[in-house]
């Protein structure tokens, strides 16, 4: 996604591709990294929770 936002970036600036494919470039640029994050986040949630049904992570309140 990156790889291919660049090139659309650089056609933008060389004046091959109009304002709207550059900005939805942007748009599947930020959409790919959101998704990235959210498969990070759900990998650690699920990861604690396996620590916790399995005794290895403590119920400490502070």
């Amino acid at each position: 996604a990156k790889n291919n936002f660049e090139r659309t970036e650089e056609k933008f600036k060389l004046g091959q591709v109009t304002s709207i494919e550059f900005r939805q470039a942007q748009l599947n640029l930020l959409s790919a990294e959101l998704n990235r994050n959210q498969a990070k986040y759900d990998a650690k949630l699920a990861e604690i929770i396996v620590l916790q049904l399995s005794g290895e992570l403590l119920n400490v309140k502070i």
